[in-house]
């Protein structure tokens, strides 16, 4: 009999446990409808394969894409992208909610969660909102217009020494030179000139492994066990090792440099607590990131517009809509004229080449004297011209840059010393 009672209250446990998850998967749906019935919500853009809707084709071509699902949809909808939803933000008007958004509406941390791989721990997107408030105050000291002085003319010097290497004439992979200059222009600002000597190599190459393993498949799923991924990871790995030793050389020496290294060790957040070697370690490495990552893709797209289209100075294209830009896939750097002003005409969210609102690039002013320095040397000292065809677009990068060579014919200027 007592058998019997043991296994009734069993059964009956099992019964209402049963019962609990129904009701809870109920309520949960019927929640859900009544939400979206009092809401509403952007359309979904739909797919032939279910929970994965368009994310397919936005992997493979994330502008035509983007282009068709506008022309359907309009300026707002959603894409199901497995585990999570996706909206896109596609004009001026209503990209501003993004840009303008608060923590609390608009968490930066959920948005910016794939970079933490690359970045690390304890830094940026793996921290709460006060202490990366914090980190950010930190960069911007360390790219103050007094800072930027100092870093001309170190940027100047590492451009001439790196092109006084080429011959009197020749030929080059335009992408590789500029690649290759970008992150020694940078390793130098941010690390100082013994450490950029010591050791360039190594971190070029460290840091050419994260940057390819940046793909569009990584923003929905930044740790996929794939071959790019795990180089990244290995890359990471040895820069904690590389910069952990130069943090502590730094600090034993007890000498004062002039570069980002020098600010980053020396900030303290607002409860008095000096930056850790992890959190320097991983500042350095998104600062070297971003400077390389864009500053090359910025520097080559620069080079071959200003060699196919000689008769321009260059304005980099971002911006596809129609009736904003008349013609917004052609080079047309015209638009940006004031007669016609195509870059402020809807406001201040119509050019978003660094951002803007609460999403601005901390580094435009850096970046901005990177390209200068390079291209305002180059083109004082050398003939150049394009040989290959103009190139298409690397679609498989977070950073839209050229995909393959770009061979580029030099000769040296016979410079007039009057």
């Amino acid at each position: 009999m007592m058998m019997i009672d043991i296994m009734n209250n069993k059964l009956q446990l099992l019964l209402n446990v049963v019962l609990f998850i129904v009701t809870t998967i109920v309520i949960k749906w019927a929640l859900k409808i009544l939400f979206r019935g009092s809401k509403r919500l952007p359309p979904l853009v739909k797919g032939r394969r279910p929970l994965i809707g368009g994310v397919v084709r936005f992997l493979s071509n994330p502008i035509e894409m983007l282009n068709e699902e506008y022309q359907t949809l309009g300026s707002v909808f959603t894409m199901n992208a497995v585990y999570k939803n996706i909206t896109f933000l596609l004009e001026p008007d209503v990209s501003a909610h993004f840009f303008k958004a608060g923590e609390s509406e608009l968490s930066q941390r959920e948005v910016y969660r794939f970079t933490v791989p690359i970045f690390g721990p304890g830094v940026f997107y793996d921290t709460e909102y006060s202490v990366r408030q914090e980190q950010f105050h930190f960069f911007e000291d360390a790219l103050r217009i007094d800072n930027l002085r100092g870093y001309a003319d170190a940027m100047f010097e590492e451009v001439q020494d790196y092109f006084s290497k080429w011959e009197e004439k020749g030929e080059v992979d335009l992408k590789q030179e500029m690649e290759n200059i970008i992150i020694l222009m940078a390793s130098r600002c941010f690390l100082g000139k013994d450490i950029r000597d010591s050791l360039s190599k190594d971190i070029i190459t460290l840091i050419k492994e994260i940057n390819v393993a940046m793909v569009p498949l990584t923003t929905l799923f930044p740790y996929l066990p794939i071959p790019p991924h795990n180089r990244r990871d290995k890359a990471r790995k040895k820069l904690d090792e590389v910069f952990s030793n130069i943090i502590a050389s730094r600090k034993s020496s007890k000498k004062i440099k002039d570069d980002m290294l020098q600010c980053l060790i020396d900030s303290k957040y607002k409860d008095g607590r000096a930056t850790s070697v992890g959190e320097v370690t991983g500042l350095l490495v998104t600062a070297l990131y971003g400077g390389q990552h864009t500053g090359a893709a910025t520097s080559i797209w620069t080079g071959v517009s200003l060699l196919h289209y000689k008769q321009h100075c260059l304005t980099i294209l971002f911006n596809r809509l129609p009736y904003i830009y008349k013609r917004p896939n052609d080079y047309d750097p015209e638009r940006f004229n004031p007669e016609r002003n195509e870059d402020r005409l809807a406001g201040p969210f119509s050019f978003l080449s660094f951002g803007g609102g609460k999403h601005s690039c901390l580094g435009q002013p850096f970046a901005y004297l990177m390209v200068t320095a390079v291209w305002s040397y180059l083109l004082r000292n050398f003939e150049l011209e394009l040989i290959s065809p103009f190139p298409e677009t690397e679609q498989n990068d977070v950073v839209w840059s050229v995909k393959g060579k770009v061979t580029v014919h030099y000769e040296r200027r016979k410079l007039s010393m009057d």
